[in-house]
């Protein structure tokens, strides 16, 4: 929260919740990205995660995987209330292909793309104990 923003919120239902401050309208940006044109994003992020797929913009093997990238989901980790907000809420977190690269398994996710978002400060939710291969957290000490 020091630094991304507080959120203040009400619980909402399954887990969402509903952002009762101006987090939203002061921390978030419609970026205009490579590979996956616009998406809404933390504006402290936007450079990095526009530096992840620019790196990305002519290697072949990552243009023909990535195809649905998610960011913003106010909501808790998990979709579970008695959870801690998800990173997602503070749209600095993404999650890439998730139908094809579901909780538990490896995933199908190339090298050269977890590699990337490496380089530039993410966590890869492959490496987590309940394995996320979808999930790309940014590093929260980084910034």
């Amino acid at each position: 929260q020091n630094a991304f923003g507080v959120i203040k919120y009400v619980d909402s239902h399954r887990g969402l919740v509903k952002i009762t401050n101006n987090f939203e309208s002061e921390n978030m940006v419609l970026a205009a990205l490579p590979i996956v044109g616009r998406l809404y994003v933390h504006r402290l992020i936007q450079p990095i995660i526009d530096a992840v797929l620019g790196s990305l913009e002519h290697v072949e093997e990552a243009l023909k995987y990535i195809r649905v990238l998610q960011c913003f989901n106010p909501r808790h980790m998990w979709n579970d209330p008695s959870k801690p907000l998800s990173y997602h809420s503070w749209g600095i977190a993404f999650d890439l292909n998730p139908s094809e690269n579901q909780p538990g398994t490896d995933g199908t996710i190339p090298q050269v793309v977890s590699n990337a978002f490496a380089k530039h400060g993410f966590v890869w939710g492959r490496s987590f104990k309940h394995k996320d291969p979808m999930h790309f957290q940014y590093v929260i000490d980084s910034v």
